[in-house]
């Protein structure tokens, strides 16, 4: 993966976020502190697919999973 000045973030980055997602899953809330920028994000799971979404409004990664 590229560095965030190309507009992508490094792999490592990618799977912190992840983890920090998968942890204010399983706390039970929809909001985490961003392991990248540490700004707030936010995640939600589509009740249909259950596909999941995360995204921070700092550094702005999004992901769908």
């Amino acid at each position: 993966m590229k560095t965030r000045e190309t507009g992508m973030i490094t792999e490592s980055d990618f799977w912190k976020f992840v983890k920090a997602q998968a942890a204010a899953e399983e706390a039970g809330t929809k909001t985490f502190t961003c392991p990248v920028c540490g700004s707030e994000a936010h995640w939600n799971r589509n009740d249909y697919n259950q596909h999941i979404r995360a995204w921070c409004s700092g550094c702005q990664i999004r992901i769908m999973a």
